[in-house]
């Protein structure tokens, strides 16, 4: 059976990063954030985030608190939860757009993690399987519950693998979440596009014996 988004979501979905948008609030339970927040977690410019804002409020998805944050109203929580089910259950999509060219990100890390310890983390891409040329790349990690080593990675990625080493800290919590998002320089330096990434979710431990790695891949697309 096809999976279909819905009628009024297809219609946000030309205004750039709106969809993005009511993701990244469902995702953190609508927990109110403001403008740099938003801006920061999905790699986008401000200019791109006043755009789509000013729709999702003009349609009642979002609403703005006295203190300069956002959140999700009751209309635009449902919507989101229509999106999260719809992206759940959407066929993968496999074709590259046009213009742009894919790579694989890996991360690594052990399968269990040890509280108040560094354990270790490693990321990098994969050999480019088509032309790439060069790209101007930020590798952005985050943890709830955990600190990283190093918050974003600068690189100027070529058509070889690159691999890179971090360490990751739990605290004294049962799991973590650690999320990786890439984003790709503009020409001019001025905006970040965003180019995809994933999270992991990580039970902790309490002892200090070493675990097995796991990796984990995803696709994500440059302008090419």
């Amino acid at each position: 059976m096809t999976v279909e988004m819905p009628l009024y979501l297809k219609q946000l979905e030309p205004l750039p990063s709106a969809l993005d948008i009511m993701r990244f609030f469902y995702k953190r339970n609508n927990q109110p954030a403001d403008t740099v927040d938003v801006c920061e977690g999905l790699g986008i410019s401000e200019r791109r985030f006043s755009k789509a804002i000013r729709r999702l409020i003009t349609n009642n998805y979002l609403q703005m608190l006295s203190n300069y944050t956002y959140e999700l109203t009751r209309k635009g929580m449902q919507a989101a939860r229509e999106l999260a089910e719809y992206d759940a259950n959407a066929p993968a999509d496999t074709s590259i757009p046009d213009g742009k060219t894919a790579r694989q990100l890996v991360i690594a890390l052990p399968r269990l993690v040890v509280a108040r310890q560094a354990n270790p983390l490693h990321l990098g891409f994969a050999p480019a399987s088509s032309s790439f040329t060069t790209a101007d790349v930020i590798v952005r990690c985050t943890a709830l519950h955990a600190a990283v080593s190093a918050t974003d990675t600068m690189l100027k990625l070529g058509s070889s693998s690159y691999a890179h080493s971090l360490t990751l800290t739990p605290e004294a919590y049962t799991q973590i979440r650690l999320r990786v998002q890439v984003f790709q320089l503009s020409e001019f330096g001025d905006d970040l596009l965003n180019c995809g990434g994933m999270h992991v979710d990580v039970d902790v431990v309490r002892d200090g014996g070493k675990h097995p790695l796991v990796a984990y891949e995803t696709r994500v697309l440059f302008n090419a």
